[in-house]
C-alpha cells in the first residue's frame, strides 16, 4: 500500500496491478496456479520442499489460498487512507530529522492502524466464505482440510440439504457478527 501511494517510480503500477490481480481473477484460477507452483511437479517445489513446508492438501494451504484472495481488501484500505492523509505529517518528521523507520514507526503506522486493522476484519469475514481456491488447494478433506463453505459444497452433493443450509446460516451469522462489531469500532472512534 505504501508502495501504491508514495512511490513515484513506474513500479507503483505494477504494485497496483498485483495488489489487485486476485480480485480480478477466479479463485480457482489461483488454486490452480498455486499447484503449478507449489504441486508435486512445481515450479517452487525445491524451495518448499528444502524448507520442509507443506501447502498442498494442508491447514498452511488453506491459510495461503485464503489470504492471498482476501489480502487486497486490507491492502486497498490502507492505500486509500495514505492517500487521504498525504505526506505532511511524514514530510514534517524527516524534516525534523527522524529517520525512514522512525518515520514509519512513530508516523505512517500510528496513522494507517486502523485502516489495517478494518481491512483486517473485512479479509476475515470475506475468507470465511472463500471457497474455490480453498477447495482446489486444500481438497476438502474431512477433520484437515474442509472448510465451512467446502463442508456446504460436500453437504450438497450428498444431498444432505439440512446441514448444508444449517452451515450456510452458521457461516452468515459470523460473518454479520464480524461486520458488526466493525460497525461498532468504527461508531467508538468516532466519538473520540
Amino acid at each position: 500500500a505504501i508502495v501504491m501511494t508514495r512511490s513515484r517510480s513506474p513500479i507503483r503500477s505494477l504494485v497496483s496491478a498485483l495488489a489487485d490481480l486476485p480480485l480480478a481473477i477466479s479463485p480457482v484460477m489461483i488454486g490452480l496456479a498455486f499447484i503449478l507452483l507449489l504441486g508435486r511437479d512445481g515450479w517452487l517445489t525445491p524451495l518448499i520442499d528444502a524448507l520442509g513446508i507443506s501447502v498442498l492438501f494442508s491447514f498452511g494451504g488453506l491459510v495461503l489460498a485464503t489470504l492471498f484472495v482476501t489480502l487486497p481488501y486490507t491492502i486497498r484500505e490502507v492505500a486509500y487512507l495514505l492517500e487521504e492523509l498525504g505526506t505532511s505529517e511524514e514530510e514534517a518528521a524527516s524534516t525534523l530529522g527522524a529517520t525512514p523507520s522512525q518515520v514509519f514507526f512513530h508516523v505512517t503506522l500510528p496513522n494507517i492502524r486502523p485502516a489495517i486493522a478494518h481491512g483486517l476484519v473485512m479479509t476475515a469475514a470475506r475468507g470465511f466464505g472463500e471457497f474455490g481456491a480453498v477447495l482446489i488447494l486444500g481438497g476438502s478433506i474431512a477433520g484437515k482440510t474442509q472448510t465451512a463453505t467446502t463442508f456446504i459444497h460436500d453437504a450438497i452433493e450428498e444431498r444432505q440439504l439440512a446441514s448444508a443450509y444449517a452451515m450456510a446460516l452458521a457461516l452468515a451469522l459470523i460473518s454479520v457478527a464480524i461486520l458488526g462489531a466493525l460497525e461498532g469500532l468504527k461508531r467508538s472512534r468516532s466519538k473520540e
